[in-house]
């Protein structure tokens, strides 16, 4: 079964909030758990599963939703970069 392809806003909004709590992660591996890095965390996760639980139908799927959530973000800004290197040496 094919799944339909998501919209534009959220691969974008995926991606923000993957980026965001990715570097409060590394964030806080490097300066020490404090209130900031935890309030970012915080907000990127829920940003990041707030579509995924408003079209959930059970638990299992909303689990698996979150972590493709996240997978597809840190993709999409994996291959912003990607993209921008090779842009960079391809001229």
């Amino acid at each position: 079964m094919a799944r339909p392809d998501k919209s534009r806003k959220m691969t974008v909004l995926n991606s923000v909030g993957s980026l965001s709590l990715l570097s409060a992660v590394i964030y806080m591996l490097f300066a020490g758990f404090n209130l900031l890095g935890l309030v970012v965390c915080g907000i990127a996760l829920s940003v990041v599963a707030t579509p995924v639980v408003m079209h959930g139908d059970g638990i299992f799927e909303m689990l698996v939703g979150l972590f493709e959530a996240l997978f597809e973000g840190v993709m999409a800004v994996l291959e912003g970069i990607f993209s921008i290197i090779s842009a960079l040496f391809s001229w």
